[in-house]
């Protein structure tokens, strides 16, 4: 295991954070498998080891992250929010993490599919992992709509269009 973060990409190089950045034949062997030069700088392992949480860390749970939504599940109707009210909810730091957390868990489960449903007053996280659909979590129905127009601003969708069939994409 190589304890290596990338920082960035310029002119064909990855630069890596590395606790050991004169090892050669690490260095080689990342090379090989980014199938990009590297140049290697040097970190502290703590340093590494606390970005990669930051940035990569999927041990929270859906409780956790939907704990940060309560003033949203308590807030208003999303559908009496003007478009930039929508856009500054869209664009919250809780919601942005919630919705983040379920596309890296589904990655991280193989999911082929992700489902938000709707049941009786309430929201139903869904994933599809080898052709069954597996519950994740129960969500508030008003956490669950503002994670669909989340879905739908990242997508460039009419988040103001809920009764009409939509496609977008992004990555």
């Amino acid at each position: 295991r190589v304890n290596a973060i990338p920082l960035y990409e310029f002119n064909g190089y990855i630069t890596l954070a590395m606790e050991d950045p004169m090892n050669r034949q690490v260095v080689e062997s990342l090379e090989r498998y980014l199938q990009h030069r590297v140049s290697p700088v040097f970190a502290l392992p703590q340093d590494i080891e606390q970005a990669i949480g930051l940035h990569y860390n999927t041990d929270l749970s859906f409780d956790s992250a939907l704990e940060e939504l309560e003033v949203l599940s308590a807030g208003g109707d999303l559908s009496a929010m003007d478009g930039e009210q929508l856009i500054k909810m869209v664009e919250s730091s809780e919601l942005v993490h919630l919705t983040n957390r379920m596309f890296i868990t589904a990655f991280k489960q193989g999911a082929s599919d992700i489902h938000l449903e709707s049941h009786k007053g309430s929201g139903l996280l869904r994933f599809r992992v080898h052709g069954h659909l597996r519950d994740i979590v129960h969500l508030p129905e008003k956490v669950k709509n503002a994670m669909l127009v989340r879905i739908k601003f990242l997508a460039e969708m009419d988040i103001a269009n809920s009764l009409t069939p939509q496609d977008g994409r992004f990555s």
